[in-house]
């Protein structure tokens, strides 16, 4: 594969598992005070770069992750399959919870009316747990697209500056734009079973998982039109 290929590539993949990442910690956020919620965005996304970059570096103790820790019959288990099904398993309580919360009317699409029982350090927690399960996910992803290191930190910096830069501007269209809320919680729902199920040795097709993924964000901009056109003043 020619390595430019691998460098857009990796890029684009990085740049979407960063997003993902950045609005599962928006939502998690979602569960303290209003005054508290930006800045815990900003504390998890500056642990979520720090984790990709510093994660480059033990690329060696990642890959023995792979490593057979017990099995179950046949199936056999290792550190990378525990954290993916962990991850997985935790990603799909959070985003179906929030999904159904939605859906039966008692969040109302508005970012404000959410319940707020959580505590700080309990936000704080689960961030640096799902910053962990999208870090690793994101450099195992790397190391089976490419052999080039400089590849792999190109792609995640890369990433990483998308997630800084639109960190405030995915937030604000997710608050505007109830139906982006429920895309992307949506998407991190389909992506919480395929940590499960690869966890479990089950493979999925990644072209499925790119249609499905352009699926949602082609009905997220189609929705987000048409809204701006009802509202807009007629001429």
């Amino acid at each position: 594969m020619d390595v430019a290929f691998q460098l857009l590539a990796l890029t684009t993949i990085e740049i979407v598992l960063g997003v993902d990442n950045l609005i599962i910690n928006s939502v998690l956020a979602e569960q303290l005070p209003v005054n508290d919620q930006a800045k815990a965005r900003r504390i998890g996304l500056i642990a979520a770069m720090a984790l990709r970059l510093a994660l480059l570096f033990a690329v060696g103790w990642i890959m023995g992750l792979g490593g057979t820790l017990f099995s179950i019959g046949r199936m056999g288990f290792s550190g990378k399959d525990l954290l993916l099904i962990g991850g997985g398993g935790f990603l799909l309580y959070q985003s179906g919870t929030a999904l159904l919360a939605m859906q039966s009317g008692s969040v109302k699409g508005d970012i404000d009316t959410l319940p707020k029982p959580a505590t700080w350090s309990r936000v704080m927690t689960q961030m640096m747990a799902m910053n962990l399960v999208f870090s690793l996910d994101a450099i195992i992803t790397a190391i089976g697209v490419t052999d080039h290191v400089w590849v792999m930190v190109t792609a995640i910096v890369a990433s990483a500056a998308v997630m800084l830069l639109a960190a405030e501007p995915i937030i604000r269209l997710v608050v505007s734009y109830p139906s982006v809320k429920m895309v992307a919680l949506s998407a991190l729902l389909m992506i919480g079973t395929i940590l499960v199920l690869e966890g479990f040795s089950i493979g999925v097709p990644k072209w499925i998982i790119y249609l499905l993924l352009g699926a949602l964000v082609g009905y997220a901009i189609y929705d987000v039109r048409t809204r701006k056109r009802a509202i807009a003043p007629a001429p």
